[in-house]
């Protein structure tokens, strides 16, 4: 592994802020090993592979106001144009939440998408939405 790789590889998990606990260098210089703590391990295997383009990039959009003009038309403009983001950019985009002014519908679990085909307001309305809490919301993104 030359310098540039593993400063990538570093510097990747590091932008994920994770915490490597120990980094272990094999025989070859293509053989590093790093540890990280259990909950991080998902994150730093996303951010591994998004360095090296090892995987589809994923993009988790979070819409405030869905239920007005804009925010209509941006998921619309999404639904339209997630295959084209796949096909052509290896982009994957995840809608994960959506808030009106009073109350938000959110992924059940870090990378699970919302289906964007269903009618935002009626989301917003049914048994799945829950009040408004920014700071729930803003732990999800984190």
């Amino acid at each position: 592994m030359n310098s540039g790789v593993s400063a990538s590889f570093m510097s990747s998990l590091a932008k994920a802020n994770v915490n490597i606990r120990v980094i272990a260098q094999g025989s070859s210089e293509r053989q590093v090993a790093v540890v990280v703590a259990g909950e991080d391990t998902s994150r730093a295997l996303r951010a591994a592979h998004m360095a090296f383009t090892l995987s589809q990039t994923t993009c988790s959009v979070v819409i405030l106001g869905g239920t007005g003009k804009l925010g209509s038309a941006l998921i619309r403009q999404l639904n339209a144009q997630k295959e084209s983001l796949k096909k052509n950019l290896n982009l994957g985009v995840c809608v994960s939440a959506i808030a009106s002014r009073k109350k938000m519908i959110m992924g059940e679990s870090s990378g699970l998408c919302l289906s964007t085909s269903a009618d935002v307001d009626e989301m917003l309305r049914g048994e799945k939405a829950k009040d408004l809490d920014m700071e729930a919301l803003t732990a999800m993104l984190e």
